[in-house]
């Protein structure tokens, strides 16, 4: 029991002495740090503390945005190759390179002489039909003939009118027009040339608007909402442009 206090004493001993020194300390340190000891006025040798040196920072209220800087690639709203659905000789080239075209405009037109030939073929026997077709069914209404005999003569007549449709689409595939508004690039053929499908004419590409292609992290695309507004430059251009998700 005896060392048990003699220890107490000891640890109360050490504290008082450690808030004494710390008491002591910290007027020497008020001392150092008045008026007279920074100027050397107080002090007999002139000699002073040196001034105590303090950063400051100035805190303000900003605004945070919360922006994603990412690179995307610019591509055209719209772009085709353009190319023939019929085979045949060009006859016709009638736009001029880098110029812009628009929708329907004819562009091409290939020799179409052949087909409208078996047009004119179609629609005479067509109409050699619809005249046999209109005595049938006034014969057929005095009983001079049966309905099959007039069935006949209708089925005849409307054979010849789907085979005049389809020559009639065979000669609108001889003039190829533009599907949309744009620019037209550099062509690859000229007048005479033998044109097949697999020919390409030309690039025809619109560009008002346009399209831009960017990937977004994972974990922030549950932030990115169709109809977002975005904010884009170009190379070479410091330009801020805007665009929509």
């Amino acid at each position: 029991m005896k060392k048990r206090y003699i220890f107490y004493i000891v640890i109360a001993l050490g504290l008082a002495y450690l808030v004494y020194y710390r008491i002591n300390a910290n007027k020497k340190i008020e001392g150092k740090g008045a008026p007279g000891a920074a100027t050397g006025k107080g002090s007999k040798d002139g000699k002073g503390a040196p001034p105590l040196v303090v950063d400051g920072v100035v805190v303000k209220l900003v605004s945070f945005d919360n922006d994603l800087e990412i690179t995307g690639a610019i591509e055209a709203n719209e772009s085709v190759v353009l190319k023939s659905e019929v085979a045949g000789l060009v006859t016709g080239i009638y736009f001029k390179e880098g110029t812009t075209v628009s929708k329907g405009s004819v562009l091409v037109k290939v020799n179409d002489r052949d087909i409208q030939a078996q047009l004119q073929e179609a629609l005479a026997k067509q109409k050699v039909s619809s005249t046999n077709e209109t005595r049938a069914k006034q014969l057929l209404a005095k009983g001079a003939i049966s309905q099959e005999e007039y069935d006949t003569a209708l089925a005849d007549l409307k054979s010849l009118q789907a085979q005049s449709l389809l020559i009639r689409a065979q000669l609108a595939k001889t003039t190829i027009r533009a599907p949309f508004s744009g620019r037209i690039g550099l062509r690859g053929i000229s007048e005479g040339t033998y044109l097949t499908p697999a020919t390409v004419i030309a690039n025809l590409v619109s560009t008002n608007p346009v399209k831009i292609t960017f990937s977004v992290p994972e974990r922030y695309a549950s932030q990115i909402k169709q109809g977002s507004n975005i904010t884009f430059t170009t190379d070479g251009s410091a330009k801020e442009n805007q665009g929509k998700v």
